[in-house]
């Protein structure tokens, strides 16, 4: 949607969400419910009049420090974690490679590369720290950024991205959402040395 007394045409001033049900003579009434599934980027409809922006975001991950240890030895002494990244996005999933930590650090040195328009509805990415396990990985924690802010706030520089997510040795419905959404996290399980970087391209 767009603000017929704005000063910029090329802006959108808001967005509205559409659910259609068409039925025939004699078919019962459907009620209908809202999607709270994420949003997607390419199924929103925009005026011919609002000429999209593209850009390729980088997001470079160097090392993580004090992730919790999933992974306890026999004895109860010591342990790790088979730490890796997984970020899920326009229907794609991105992976970095799986390192043990050792003296409290895993290198990654890889990066993954998201493709964004702008102007977008939903600017938010969600990343995920994974612990490799034989028979089913195991989810530690999350992180999240604003693809808005990294193009117009912390392009180009270096920082620390921490993870949160759930109290170790715990289960249940709480747990799955914490460290799903590390907004609702209730411990800190780390922080990641990065960069992002974002740049124009016609086709990203």
């Amino acid at each position: 949607m767009q603000n017929p007394s704005g000063t910029d045409f090329n802006e959108v001033a808001a967005y509205l969400k559409l659910s259609i049900n068409v039925i025939a003579t004699g078919d019962e009434q459907v009620q209908l419910t809202e999607d709270t599934s994420p949003s997607d980027d390419s199924k929103i409809l925009m005026p011919p009049c609002i000429k999209p922006t593209f850009y390729q975001i980088y997001f470079r991950f160097f090392k993580a420090e004090k992730l919790p240890i999933m992974d306890k030895n026999l004895i109860g002494k010591g342990g790790s974690i088979d730490a890796y990244l997984i970020c899920k996005t326009m229907n794609t999933k991105l992976k970095t490679k799986v390192y043990t930590m050792k003296d409290e650090q895993v290198f990654w040195y890889q990066e993954f590369r998201v493709p964004c328009q702008l102007p977008i509805m939903s600017s938010r990415i969600i990343m995920k720290l994974y612990d490799e396990d034989k028979l089913s990985d195991e989810l530690v924690g999350s992180f999240s950024f604003s693809l808005k802010d990294v193009i117009e706030k912390t392009n180009g520089k270096f920082f620390w991205k921490n993870i949160y997510g759930a109290p170790l040795d715990v289960s249940g419905e709480n747990t799955k959402l914490m460290n799903n959404n590390p907004e609702t996290a209730s411990t800190w399980k780390g922080r990641i040395l990065m960069q992002t970087f974002a740049e124009k391209t016609e086709k990203p």
